[in-house]
């Protein structure tokens, strides 16, 4: 199992681009492939992570690496998904200045962007067949949908949810 892990968290490391959330996707559809976790629990882990501070996508691993094959899991799961960003990260850095004002680079990335966005579209769906929608989720989703819009720092977003949800659901 340790090297499925390493070779899934290469990938998502490797293919994963935009944020830690974009790789939401990537990940969770590994973990389906290898048959470690089922859509609910990955989106109750997501949950959970969110609520702890840092980027998602290393906490995603770790959790995952955990649950598939304990602390060695985790660290093999932590380790691959940094590894592929900071080994590009390196090599870029150096080459960044040459490359700046590039129209063809510039093309590309204007070209990632939706599909970044269509990767936030699908985990979003997808995490939502996992979930039995009653009234008071859809309008707890609606009302931090608004607060968002209204500008709203999504940890406070994140941790109003989370104190109605233990004093209403507890």
């Amino acid at each position: 199992m340790i090297w499925k892990l390493l070779l899934a968290f290469l990938k998502v490391g490797t293919l994963g681009f935009g944020s830690g959330a974009a790789m939401l996707a990537l990940i969770e559809r590994e973990m389906r492939d290898l048959g470690v976790m089922e859509a609910t629990e990955f989106t109750d882990a997501v949950a959970f992570g969110t609520c702890l501070p840092g980027p998602i996508a290393p906490k995603m691993a770790l959790y995952c690496g955990y649950t598939a094959a304990g602390l060695p899991g985790a660290l093999v799961a932590f380790a691959a998904i940094l590894l592929p960003s900071t080994v590009a990260i390196l090599l870029l850095a150096r080459a960044a200045m040459a490359f700046r004002g590039n129209a063809r680079l510039e093309g590309g990335l204007k070209a990632v962007k939706p599909v970044v966005v269509a990767l936030f579209l699908h985990l979003a769906l997808f995490s939502a067949r996992g979930i039995r929608p009653s009234w008071d989720m859809i309008l707890l989703g609606a009302l931090a949908l608004v607060l968002l819009v209204f500008r709203v720092d999504p940890a406070w977003v994140v941790l109003g949810a989370l104190t109605l949800g233990v004093v209403a659901y507890a």
